[in-house]
């Protein structure tokens, strides 16, 4: 009997020493907290139609607060041309890509599927957020 709790005290000894082990950093196997893994951020993803089947998109866009904010993120990092004009209501983006914002076509942004009701420097965006910029027909 003493051989047995003897045995099973090692066992239970090893076994948890194993477990200890692991979970130090530098020893054995890591694994990462939760934390760490919650930190990573998703950003947005930005589309730009062009109204000709050029259509463009761009993910893990991070989320600059705004939806002119994220576009000035994109046209930095791709080396797109964005003119833009400041009023008293926001900023009008008068064209993207060359392409400007005319009586029969203009750029419109869409974030989830929903139409822009403030200037785009109004419009606040999250992780997760769509982000459509469409040269279209005003409506």
């Amino acid at each position: 009997m003493k051989k047995f709790l003897l045995a099973l005290f090692v066992l239970v000894l090893v076994g948890g020493g194993w477990r200890a082990l692991r979970r130090q950093p530098g020893i054995g196997m890591e694994v990462p907290p939760p934390a760490a893994v919650e930190q990573v951020r998703q950003g947005v993803t930005l589309v730009l139609d062009f109204g000709d089947g050029n259509i463009s998109t761009y993910s893990g866009v991070p989320a600059e607060s705004t939806v002119y904010g994220a576009l000035e993120h994109v046209a930095r990092e791709e080396g797109l041309a964005i003119d833009s004009q400041q009023y008293d209501f926001g900023i009008f983006v008068k064209a993207i890509g060359g392409k400007e914002s005319l009586a029969e076509r203009a750029w419109i942004y869409i974030v989830n599927g929903e139409s822009g009701d403030v200037a785009a420097d109004k419009k606040v965006v999250r992780d997760g957020d769509l982000i459509e910029w469409r040269y279209i027909e005003p409506k």
